[in-house]
Parts: structure tokens; C-alpha cells; sequence
């Protein structure tokens, strides 16, 4: 008999004797050997999958205490050239992104599930409820009365500490997306934020032309401070108050 022949033979012999995959009551493969209800084998006494749990060291897990596959120090098969989760990767085509370049379920136009009936993520989303907002009406990991993870110890968010050095912080200590000289994302071809350009029709110039949060016809509540409001004519870089009132204002 050929090795292929044998080979083939062999497999067969297995195939019959192996038992069919049937599924637990509660609709796990494998007879329930992961189902925590079942008391399957596979499930530790944390009431976890055994082979990702940390503290029973399964052996998914690797010596930094992250799952082997997705661990970066290790270079785990989930992670992608650029350091990040293969899927999750917008550079390499990851199954999260969409084909309009956002995340699947937060995309509007493709009907994401975690789009609300609002247009907005449904966990941020205040009338909704959402899972992230906090009892102060914020997200709560930028909340700072709640001491939310992105609130660093000066109460401000750490990514915009100056003190912290925080990461969309320039060299010339201005925020990275609003710095001319570092040719911000958010600078238009005029010198001045795109929200903020009257040129570029920017989102907060009102239809009075001016900012949308200082205008007096769409915000008639709206109170100037003066030279509190510590606004600059761009003319002559000098604090400018006519008649008691900012030039903005």
C-alpha cells in the first residue's frame, strides 16, 4: 500500500472513531466542555475559559500576563507591522473597518449597531443612557470629578497636559492639531482652525458671522467679560475692547 494510501486510510479509521461535536444545552460546541453552566472541563473555578485565564497562568497566557496571540512584546499572530490588533487596523484592512474607514459598528451610513437612535455612539450618548456617561452628564473617563483613567493628577485630560507631557501636546506647547507651525491637522489654508474660519464656512461661524458661542442673536444669554475675554485682534496682537465689549463679542 502507497504512504498516501495508508495515510488516507488512517484518517478515515480516526474520522469513525472520533465522537460528533454536539452542542450543550446552553449552545456551546464541544458538548459544553467551555460552558460555565455545564461545568465543563475547560472552564476554571474563576468561571473562565481555563486556557485564557491569568490567574490559573492557562497557557494562552503569556510571561506580561496578556493573551499569547494579541500580546505586542510577544508579537503575537493577532498583531499587525504596525503594533496594533490585525483586525482592528485600519492600514491593513482590519474586519472592524468599514469601507467608508470607520469602525464597523460606529458607522452611520452602514447602519452600525452602536449608532443610536440620535446619530451618536449609543455608549457616549447622554439622552440614551449610555453605559460610558457618568452620573455628572460626562464620559466618564474624562470626567474629573469622577476620577475618570484620562484625567491626570493637574485635573485636566492627560493627553492635553502640558505638565504631563501629554501626547497631542507640540514642542511649541500648543495642542498638535491647532499649531501652525507644526502644520496642524486642523489649520486651513487661511492660517486659522477650519470650525473657526469664516472663509472655509467653518461649523462654528453662525450665520451672522460670527462664532457660534459668543453670538449674541443665537445665544441671547451670552455675557461678555471684557478684557476677561482675553480676545486678540489679529491685525495688531493687542487685547482689543470696544466699549466695554471684546471684538468678538
Amino acid at each position: 500500500m502507497k504512504p498516501s494510501t495508508q495515510a488516507q486510510s488512517v484518517a478515515r479509521t480516526k474520522s469513525k472513531l472520533r465522537k460528533p461535536r454536539t452542542k450543550c444545552p446552553h449552545g456551546l460546541a464541544n458538548n459544553g466542555i467551555n460552558c460555565s453552566q455545564c461545568g465543563g472541563t475547560g472552564v476554571c473555578e474563576h468561571g473562565r475559559k481555563r486556557y485564557f485565564c491569568i490567574p490559573c497562568k492557562g497557557a494562552g497566557i503569556c510571561e506580561h500576563n496578556q493573551r499569547r496571540n494579541s500580546c505586542q512584546l510577544c508579537g503575537g499572530s493577532q498583531i499587525c507591522p504596525h503594533g496594533r490588533r490585525r483586525t482592528a487596523c485600519k492600514e491593513c484592512g482590519g474586519s472592524m473597518y468599514c469601507e467608508h474607514g470607520k469602525q464597523r459598528n460606529q458607522c452611520k451610513a452602514c447602519g452600525g449597531c452602536g449608532v443610536c437612535e440620535h446619530g451618536r455612539v449609543r455608549s457616549t450618548c447622554v439622552p440614551c443612557g449610555g453605559s460610558q456617561i457618568c452620573e455628572h452628564g460626562r464620559v466618564r473617563s474624562t470626567c474629573a470629578p469622577c476620577g475618570g483613567s484620562r484625567i491626570c493628577e493637574h485635573g485636566r485630560m492627560r493627553s492635553y497636559c502640558l505638565d504631563c507631557g501629554g501626547s497631542q501636546m507640540c514642542e511649541h506647547d500648543r495642542i498638535r492639531g491647532q499649531c501652525r507651525e507644526c502644520g496642524g491637522s486642523q489649520i486651513c489654508k487661511h492660517g486659522k482652525i477650519h470650525g473657526r474660519c469664516r472663509e472655509c464656512g467653518g461649523s462654528q461661524i453662525c450665520e451672522h458671522n460670527a462664532r457660534r458661542d459668543k453670538c449674541r442673536v443665537c445665544n441671547p444669554n451670552v455675557t461678555c467679560h471684557g478684557e476677561a475675554c482675553q480676545i486678540y485682534d489679529n491685525a495688531e496682537r493687542r487685547l482689543a475692547v470696544i466699549d466695554g465689549l471684546c471684538i468678538t463679542c
